[in-house]
């Protein structure tokens, strides 16, 4: 179980909020890598015991294999005290997302599935969601509740299609969503993105350029009236290296494979209701990988993404 460093092991008061990220490697996925090192068993009981080690109040993974939700995820989580809703990508790969709560800490007011649309307002032919949570906390009495309401997605994965990723975050914003937490296929310099933490995206950005410059006079330069935050800290993501030792909140690497490391998971949150307290720092690969050419998963980490985890400090 990774180290928690940044992040207390015992439960948070009611000021706080702890939400993890996790992409956790669809089985069906991690049979297509050359070297998967840990058997299903044991990948899930080690993702398991990592994020149970946390205790966390919102846990928001992608690539769950449906086959094993009512089996595993359900039956241990809800041990602990949790509740779980999945959502199903419905494609051949039969996995999906899967939303996880302490009912302890929150209160489910609304759930439901949104598609994600692309710039006609149509779903993509690779069908994709976000998981809607509106939910309140509880508080002691005579303290006010808080709401809120969570997305949890997994963005289209084609290196080329940044610009069907910048089309589908533009559709979950319009969900108005307080936090944002999943993998979204995106860099931090991407359309995606931008459009997430600054309101809008510049119709020259090279993500819309070759579209825009076929469409001169219906030129695609989204803006949202949502404007989100990053948890970790993601101005000096470029600077890594994998022999560095990362900083507490910097987020230089979440996807780790041989020859190819990137930042493409993400807690965005909206510092209007939120600030960030801490973050569960990235894992420095010169430890875990002493070979550099070496990627995830190992017989140590189980995923080919890192697990993501921010204590947030509800503001007022």
């Amino acid at each position: 179980v990774r180290s928690s460093q940044g992040l207390g092991a015992k439960p948070l008061d009611h000021h706080y909020l702890r939400i993890a990220t996790y992409n956790t490697l669809a089985d069906v996925h991690a049979q297509r890598k050359e070297k998967c090192a840990l058997c299903t068993g044991q990948r899930l009981t080690t993702i398991f015991l990592e994020l149970l080690y946390l205790k966390f109040d919102i846990a928001c993974l992608q690539e769950i294999d449906e086959k094993y939700v009512q089996t595993f995820w359900q039956p241990h989580f809800e041990k602990e005290g949790y509740i779980c809703h999945f959502a199903s990508k419905q494609g051949q790969a039969r996995e999906g997302l899967l939303l996880i709560y302490k009912k302890q800490r929150l209160v489910l007011r609304n759930y439901f599935v949104a598609p994600l649309f692309n710039i006609n307002g149509e779903e993509s032919l690779i069908r994709t969601v976000a998981q809607i949570a509106d939910f309140s906390t509880r508080s002691p009495e005579g303290e006010n509740s808080l709401s809120f309401r969570v997305a949890n997605t997994h963005l289209y994965f084609d290196n080329k299609a940044s610009m069907l990723r910048c089309e589908q975050m533009h559709s979950m914003l319009l969900q108005k969503p307080n936090i944002i937490a999943g993998d979204l296929n995106a860099f931090p310099s991407s359309a995606a993105i931008k459009l997430a933490t600054q309101g809008y995206v510049h119709s020259s950005h090279e993500d819309l350029a070759q579209y825009n410059k076929l469409n001169d006079n219906d030129s695609y330069a989204p803006t949202s009236e949502i404007k989100l935050s990053s948890a970790y800290d993601l101005s000096s993501f470029t600077d890594a290296s994998p022999s560095s030792s990362p900083s507490s909140s910097a987020l230089y690497y979440t996807h780790v494979e041989a020859h190819f490391r990137a930042t493409l998971d993400y807690i965005l949150i909206d510092d209007n209701i939120f600030e960030t307290a801490a973050t569960l720092p990235v894992p420095n690969l010169a430890d875990m990988l002493p070979n550099s050419n070496d990627g995830f998963p190992t017989l140590d980490y189980p995923s080919d993404h890192i697990l993501l985890a921010a204590d947030l400090r509800i503001k007022g």
